[in-house]
């Protein structure tokens, strides 16, 4: 499938996996909306896609746990005229033990800010 000119919203982007998805969809030519809590990083990634692979790059900071963030973001890109082609939702925070033991709210934080509405 051929992707180039498209554009594609990566979340979690300033690192590891988050990262790695935008390296490789701006290789291959994909243009970026780059979400993360880390500016510094996202500019970054942002000046080195566009001198590397002459994608444009748009970047986003925004901690994604925040309730109402995803909603922010939508409304963000929409303002900018992007129609998006690609998701990779890869922003969270990983929960550990016992579901049962977890407090509600922990729960509650890490499910209840994600979801974007649709369609993008």
């Amino acid at each position: 499938m051929e992707v180039r000119g498209k554009w594609a919203l990566v979340t979690g982007a300033s690192g590891g996996l988050g990262a790695e998805f935008a390296i490789l969809l701006a290789e291959r030519g994909v243009n970026l909306v780059l979400a993360a809590r880390n500016h510094e990083r996202l500019d970054a990634l942002a000046t080195d896609f566009r001198s590397r692979h002459g994608v444009e790059v748009v970047t986003h900071p925004v901690d994604m746990m925040l309730p109402g963030a995803a909603l922010d973001l939508y409304h963000a890109i929409t303002k900018r005229g992007i129609a998006l082609d690609i998701l990779v939702n890869n922003a969270g925070q990983g929960l550990q033990g016992a579901f049962l033991e977890r407090p509600i709210e922990t729960t509650d934080r890490s499910c209840n800010s994600t979801f974007l509405p649709s369609p993008i």
